[in-house]
């Protein structure tokens, strides 16, 4: 399983960053930066996870932290409206398909009606 700090290899290198960059990017000591992403430092804190939210909007947070998901939010985010609107789609059709059972039924009965009055006389408009 890949280490929070081989995650953010990966951000410095999507980035072009070096370490020197990156630090700056992230507003942390040069030092810090080395020893996280050489994994001398194996935990990250939350001020530098908050710097990745500020400072790489792209960076998905969720990712760097678990590994989770994709790298970059905007693939998350189109995986989402993708989802989205395949259950959209099964809804609507869902939905199709009663209205038509249920516009169906009441023609029937409807029809039910009509051939109910016309047989004591009456007739009824459409």
């Amino acid at each position: 399983m890949e280490t929070i700090n081989e995650r953010l290899l990966k951000v410095m290198n999507h980035y072009n960053f070096n370490r020197n960059s990156m630090a700056r990017a992230l507003g942390v000591n040069l030092m810090t930066m080395s020893y996280i992403l050489t994994g001398r430092t194996k935990t990250v804190n939350s001020d530098i996870l908050a710097s990745i939210v500020k400072n790489l909007p792209d960076v998905n947070i969720e990712w760097v932290i678990t590994g989770q998901e994709e790298m970059l939010k905007n693939h998350v985010e189109i995986k989402n409206v993708i989802k989205d609107k395949a259950l959209n789609e099964i809804m609507n059709d869902k939905i199709n398909q009663k209205f038509n059972l249920l516009h169906g039924l009441i023609e029937k009965e409807k029809k039910l009606i009509r051939n109910t009055l016309s047989r004591h006389g009456i007739v009824m408009d459409e």
